[in-house]
């Protein structure tokens, strides 16, 4: 065999098993990506559910000790200090079980009126004996509202329904319905009393529960204990699905309890060795809290798994699974596969054909080739190899220095885009960092918020006490995306807050002292046009607001009707003209005790559903009135939800949303 033929039959070989190697070691690392990317996806998608859960936990933690404190411990005293003033050896008399069933029937309400509050499926009271005292479960249908009348013989349960003292009326004890009580529901407390409030997950009916567990505390002393569920069903596991992009599955036990994914709808065996205490009230252990990754086929689709067992070791009481599906790296797998046979078999026909003209004289331009390559390869975008063979090779010499040249210029170019929406992230995050996070004022519950769209816009709200404490609100939107509406933005911002809150103003006064400052600094100093709609609001008391300023008309759900009112706002828009005092009036409203006014931005209304179709004022008005009796909380994401649902979450604008309601 001839040198050349060797050199390039040696060429071929080595150059098929780089191209092997390259493929193994390409396809391993693939592989060992994938894994790891999903194991890193599935732990950032429970860290959003754990923190959830916490967020969740901490805001019903504050709640129960509101309600025990204001609404169950003094009835609990007071029933205590009768059972102890009785002489057990005489039997209860009517007018003592009456009082007592009083105090019970008080304790019962307001498990009623919290469960309403909270959605707490089960209330459990235990005294300070560890005797079951009262009972509400929300069992879907009819909920189970009682109490246990020890003193008329173990385990006699009464019911009681809100706003019915059917007890006032009976002459005997003959008279007093019993019930029957859940036999899930033991008699005495099974556990030690606990101390302080335990926080953890557990089961309540096949189903995985938030279990609250605390003492109840009256002046320094223990009445007993609380206990309190709320079970996690299918929209927890929707929510979390969308939050996290992934399936989310519950398990009370091993066993399904909700979820996305119900064709996984039992643990394996195995998985209860992995089980571990979960506290929710502690970040750290949340976020440390060891993950069991696994890969399963369910219905012939195969998926990366999460899973959180939660219980003592080796005896788990559920779980929380998250699944997020293979096809995708499998398509990518077989195509690969394809792919590198292709190359390989294409690669191998050339070789041996070309095989037969090729010269020696190939050598030292590929190694000048090379050696340029190198050089690219360390950052010298000039490289060039200086080929001059007048072939393919000086060809392919010359398109490697161009290709040099243009990734050159292509890193400039992306460095420049990573600059500018580096800035456009600070634009967004002062856009959001300037809006009021708190919101309190006496008779009054409002809530707020902003979702900014991928342009920087110009909405803006504010909600503000002047030096005498007065409440003033503020809503606007500046004409058209970029950093100069948000830096109009940021002027009226920093107006209205030093106006309103330093200067004894009427609304009218703020408006027009907006406007000379904005048409100053914007239209005359830095030639802008862009105009801004506005609206300024002053709270008089007893549900009265005074208001000036055109921005969008104002909604208001008043409660007595079910209807929502408009409250159209007059005048002319800011940076329009230099002086708009002459023609801006004041306006008066009042809400009522329920009443709620609705402040919103063009982004809500002028959303477009895929088929092109605006949602528009007459749309905003149902989605209020579905969600006018919930807590204003829920009633705020409620209406954001049902937009972001009507157009696909496709934000083409900010969108600001102020609700007020009138409490009392």
């Amino acid at each position: 065999m001839r040198l050349r033929q060797k050199i390039l039959a040696r060429i071929y070989l080595l150059t098929l098993l780089l191209v092997l190697a390259m493929s193994v070691t390409y396809f391993y690392l693939f592989t060992k990506d994938m894994r790891e990317r999903s194991q890193y996806a599935l732990t950032n998608a429970f860290m959003q559910v754990f923190d959830d859960l916490h967020t969740r936990a901490e805001a019903i933690s504050s709640k129960i000790e509101h309600f025990l404190g204001n609404s169950i411990a003094n009835p609990m005293y007071m029933i205590g200090m009768f059972q102890e003033q009785r002489d057990p050896s005489q039997p209860p008399t009517i007018w003592y079980i009456k009082k007592l069933m009083t105090y019970m029937n008080a304790i019962t309400q307001g498990m009623y009126e919290f469960s309403a509050l909270t959605e707490a499926s089960q209330i459990i009271l235990y005294d300070k004996q560890g005797r079951l005292l009262a009972l509400y479960r929300n069992n879907g249908m009819q909920p189970i509202i009682g109490a246990n009348l020890a003193e008329l013989g173990d385990g006699m349960f009464v019911e009681f329904r809100p706003d019915d003292r059917w007890y006032a009326l009976i002459q005997n004890l003959d008279e007093i319905r019993a019930a029957a009580r859940p036999d899930d529901v033991p008699l005495t407390y099974p556990d030690t009393m606990p101390d302080k409030m335990q926080v953890s997950l557990n089961t309540l009916q096949s189903r995985l529960a938030i279990e609250f567990r605390l003492p109840i505390i009256d002046q320094g002393s223990v009445l007993g204990v609380c206990v309190i569920q709320l079970a996690l069903g299918q929209n927890d596991a929707a929510r979390y699905a969308r939050l996290s992009g992934a399936e989310v599955n519950f398990f009370a036990g091993r066993t399904f309890s909700a979820g996305t994914l119900p064709s996984f709808s039992e643990l394996p065996e195995k998985f209860a060795a992995a089980s571990h205490p979960l506290n929710m009230l502690d970040l750290n252990s949340l976020s440390h809290f060891p993950l069991r990754f696994d890969q399963m086929e369910t219905n012939g689709h195969g998926y990366y798994q999460a899973s959180a067992i939660l219980g003592q070791p080796g005896q788990p009481v559920g779980a929380i699974t998250i699944h997020y599906p293979r096809h995708l790296e499998e398509q990518q797998r077989r195509r690969f596969l394809a792919i590198a046979g292709s190359i390989t078999l294409l690669f191998s026909i050339f070789a041996i054909l070309e095989a037969f003209g090729m010269s020696g004289a190939i050598v030292r331009p590929i190694y000048q080739l090379a050696a340029a390559m190198k050089e690219l390869q360390a950052g010298n975008f000039d490289a060039d190899a200086h080929i001059t063979t007048g072939d393919e090779l000086q060809t392919l010499s010359e398109a490697f220095h161009t290709m040099g040249l243009e990734l050159k210029d292509n890193l400039k170019r992306k460095e420049e885009q990573e600059r500018l929406r580096r800035e456009m992230e600070l634009a967004r995050r002062i856009q959001t960092a300037i809006l009021p996070t708190h919101f309190r004022h006496d008779g009054l519950e409002i809530e707020a918020t902003m979702l900014t769209a991928e342009e920087v816009g110009g909405d803006y709200y504010d909600v503000l006490h002047d030096k005498d404490g007065t409440l003033w609100l503020g809503i606007g939107d500046v004409s058209g995306h970029g950093v100069t509406p948000g830096l109009i933005m940021l002027m009226a911002q920093t107006i209205h807050t030093t106006v309103a809150t330093h200067l004894q103003h009427r609304p009218n006064e703020v408006i027009a002292a907006i406007n000379r400052v904005l048409y100053h600094n914007v239209r005359e100093r830095l030639g802008e046009d862009h105009f801004m709609t506005f609206t300024a609001l002053k709270y008089l008391g007893e549900g009265q607001f005074e208001h000036a300023g055109a921005h969008l008309t104002m909604l208001v759900y008043r409660r007595a009707a079910t209807a929502i009112e408009l409250i159209k706002t007059d005048g002319v828009f800011l940076n329009f003209i230099p002086e708009i005092a002459d023609v801006t009036t004041n306006g008066v409203f009042k809400l009522e005790i329920g009443d709620v006014l609705v402040l919103y931005t063009d982004g809500l209304t002028e959303s477009f559903a895929p088929d092109g179709t605006m949602l528009d004022i007459q749309g905003f008005q149902k989605i209020i009135l579905a969600h006018a009796e919930e807590p204003l909380l829920a009633m705020r994401d409620g209406i954001l939800n049902d937009v972001l649902d009507w157009c696909h979450q496709e934000r083409k604008d900010d969108m600001s949303l102020l609700l007020v309601r009138r409490v009392h």
